[in-house]
């Protein structure tokens, strides 16, 4: 292959041109804007930041879940650029203050890239060098990964494909290892930015060989092929496994985080798009198309699609009419390179699309599945038919039509359109925060000793990625809690991580939830420094006042528009518990005639009736209080409870059990509530929501309080109240200390050093 060094520049300039043009903002303020200053797109900037500015070592991330932190890698810091940044600003290059610029500069880097990659590829396929180049620009902005720019920086990285499939290109002209190590030091480099592209590329990598094999044949070769492997794949997996996962001292991660359903391709995201004029023209006037989820869109093209109907024409003509070879290319390297990336291209496809996962009756499949039902987000496997398909095509074009060589601007001309118009669909301009502005940091305001705290805990309080709780971010007091994190080096108890422990997020929720036992997270603090607690008002009252008890024992110190901030005392967290016992035992201790006497014991604070059920003469492995609990095996449909309710009034009922959670999927069980007629057997109403949702009260060992309120439709019914985890088999369901009160009644019990009050039991 020639190499046109004009055209190297060409192609250089116009790239530079069209980021210029698409993204100008980034070359006026790239260092003090950012493309989300809220949620996903917050979290990576704060991760990568405070890892740059703030962490002492490469490997770990103390920014969140503190006091635990992660490491760099499920922490989205994007290491090999934070980690790269911090090793150059320790020689001495002022990189550090200019991180933020490093970041967004970094995404247009990576356009640049992928249409350099695209245009290597073409060229070696001896395509005419201006072809190449406007191939290689239209299909870098069209690329899926373009959008991933809204948020996910780490994935919006369209290089990586190009990268992997040039590689494999020069290997099958070459047979050298060399392009194979270059594939190993790609999936390193990129992997170290996003770990979902260690994945791509061993699909990638792995569907390309064993199409090889199986086409080709040539099986005596396999020892070649598995050395090459061992450069690609084998050698950074070992990295990886001993860099994160062999001294992993977290041991309770979830084998089986949600979504690797929900998140999948559909025919509908491959081809046709909502951001291009001609499919938004189809769905008004006579084809609905179906709107879909951002995880599920990886547009072909057009042309890809006409190009691929075309190319299956032809090569039924060229295998079975009285023709000469079905080659996709003149050259036999191109041509098995050409068909072995499109042939992979199309059996990732398949798996993005979940199947067989999702074919009825081998759902059960995926627990087979191993580690690869970590990367959940199954439809991001359809980028690589994006390019596998538009490499093949336009290739095919070219050969096709280059007797008649101005036919090819037609291809052309319709990438670039589609291109244009995908590429503006969306809102990626830099904005600017008030926070980072002169005068305006944290750092800024006076008197607040900001050093005399150990970490940030934001509420409402936000904690995501252990796929056991979701408790989403609000976006002020996210970019509020994130900016003052960065701006003073304190970690956040807050998470938004990937994969978390178990045991660490029931240890961070009982924390902030409703004051029952001591915080187990106190015991793992580094020190008795308090707490700086970052208070939005405005939304804390979305939650219903579930924050509020954290205010008792505060000390407000600062208050701007509708944040506040207050210094919390590690001591509160065990006043707050003294507190609530202590208003009980005086309950408890007023007259008689305050309190209305049940029997055994339990007194309410109105005459009323409850049900109360301690499963005592059940055996079982484990009980919240007394002899026994609830326990059967979780697959069943596992009814607690099936009779009238008590009487109330139209403010109805609550339901509460202790359920045992300190186990994988355990929270992702269903709870169902199920109002009858008990004469007809007629169902009235149906409740029905995740364990998880329901929490109310954590204890410290592993027991936690469901917890919710019930209103009958009619007061003669009865209600079935059941769980139920199909997931998880023959695994134990473990239930204890059922309670229905009317929702307006108090009801309290005490004994030998104890005190009870709605079934919280206080020692």
């Amino acid at each position: 292959m020639k190499t046109n060094r004009w055209a190297w520049v060409l192609l250089l300039v116009l790239m530079i041109t069209l980021l210029w043009l698409r993204f100008p903002d980034f070359f006026k303020y790239s260092n003090d804007g950012f493309i989300e200053p809220w949620g996903d797109g917050y979290k990576t900037y704060h991760a990568y930041l405070y890892h740059v500015q703030h962490d002492s070592t490469y490997s770990h991330f103390g920014g969140m879940n503190y006091p635990y932190g992660e490491h760099v890698v499920p922490g989205d810091t994007e290491p090999t650029l934070s980690n790269g940044v911090k090793w150059l600003t320790s020689l001495g290059l002022p990189l550090e203050s200019r991180a933020l610029g490093v970041l967004n500069i970094s995404m247009l880097v990576s356009l640049i890239l992928c249409a350099l990659f695209l245009y290597l590829i073409f060229m070696r396929l001896q395509l005419s060098f201006w072809y190449a180049i406007g191939a290689a620009v239209a299909l870098t902005f069209l690329a899926p990964q373009l959008h991933r720019m809204i948020a996910h920086y780490g994935l919006a990285r369209p290089e990586v494909i190009p990268m992997v499939l040039y590689g494999l290109l020069r290997m099958e002209e070459t047979k050298l290892y060399r392009y194979s190590i270059f594939i190993g030091l790609v999936t390193i480099f990129y992997s170290a930015i996003h770990f979902y592209f260690f994945a791509l590329i061993a699909f990638t990598i792995t569907a390309y060989f064993f199409f090889r094999i199986l086409i080709l044949g040539n099986w005596r070769a396999w020892p070649t092929y598995l050395m090459h492997y061992l450069f690609q794949i084998i050698v950074p997996l070992l990295f990886f496994y001993f860099w994160m996962m062999h001294f992993d001292p977290v041991t309770d991660r979830s084998a089986a985080p949600w979504g690797f359903f929900f998140y999948r391709s559909y025919p509908g995201g491959i081809l046709t798009s909502p951001f291009e004029p001609h499919w938004q023209w189809m769905n008004e006037q006579w084809l609905h198309i179906r709107a879909l989820d951002f995880e599920a869109r990886a547009y072909i093209g057009l042309v890809a699609i006409l190009g691929l109907l075309s190319m299956l024409g032809w090569w039924l003509w060229k295998k079975f009419g009285p023709k000469e070879s079905a080659a996709l290319a003149p050259e036999r390297a191109h041509a098995n390179f050409l068909l072995l990336q499109l042939l992979s291209g199309l059996a990732i496809l398949i798996f993005a699309f979940g199947i067989p996962f999702i074919i009825p009756g081998l759902e059960g499949l995926v627990d087979l599945a191993g580690p690869i039902r970590q990367f959940r987000s199954i439809g991001r496997f359809g980028w690589v038919m994006y390019y596998g398909a538009n490499i093949a095509v336009v290739a095919w074009l070219y050969y096709r039509l280059r007797k008649w060589v101005y036919l090819l601007i037609l291809p052309l001309a319709l990438l670039l359109f589609e291109a244009y118009h995908y590429s503006t669909a969306v809102d990626l301009r830099l904005d600017l925060i008030e926070d980072y502005e002169p005068g305006r940091r944290f750092t800024d305001i006076p008197g607040l000793e900001l050093e005399q705290y150990q970490a940030i805990l934001p509420i409402p309080y936000y904690n995501l990625g252990s796929d056991q709780f979701w408790w989403d971010v609000s976006g002020f007091i996210g970019q509020k809690s994130m900016t003052l994190s960065v701006q003073t080096g304190l970690p956040l108890t807050a998470a938004m991580l990937t994969r978390t422990s178990r045991s660490q997020t029931i240890n961070q929720l009982q924390l902030v939830t409703e004051p029952y036992r001591t915080p187990k997270l106190l015991a793992d603090l580094p020190s008795d420094a308090p707490l700086l607690m970052a208070w939005d008002t405005i939304r804390n009252g979305e939650y219903g006042g579930k924050f509020d008890h954290l205010r008792q024992g505060a000390r407000l110190i600062y208050r701007d528009r509708e944040l506040e901030l207050f210094s919390l005392p590690l001591s509160s967290f065990e006043d707050r518990i003294d507190s609530r016992q202590n208003a009980i035992r005086h309950k408890l201790g007023l007259a008689d005639s305050l309190l209305f006497t049940g029997g055994d014991g339990w007194q309410t604070d109105r005459v009323s009736d409850w049900i109360y059920e301690p499963f005592d003469t059940m055996s079982s492995e484990m009980a919240y209080l007394g002899e026994g609990a609830f326990s059967a095996p979780m697959a069943q449909l596992n009814t607690i409870y099936d009779g009238p309710l008590p009487a109330a009034d139209s403010s109805g009922h609550v339901l509460s059990v202790w359920m045992f959670i300190d186990r994988d999927l355990y929270t992702r069980s269903e709870v169902r509530v199920e109002e009858y007629d008990p004469e007809s057997g007629e169902v009235i109403q149906t409740f029905g929501d995740a364990a998880r949702k329901l929490v109310r009260v954590f204890d410290s060992n592993g027991w936690a309080l469901l917890e919710f309120p019930f209103r009958a439709q009619r007061p003669d019914t009865h209600i079935r109240w059941s769980f139920q985890n199909e997931r998880l088999g023959d695994h134990p369901l473990f239930l204890d200390e059922l309670f229905i009160r009317p929702a307006r009644v108090d009801v309290y019990r005490r004994g030998a050093g104890w005190v009870w009050m709605n079934n919280r039991h206080f020692y």
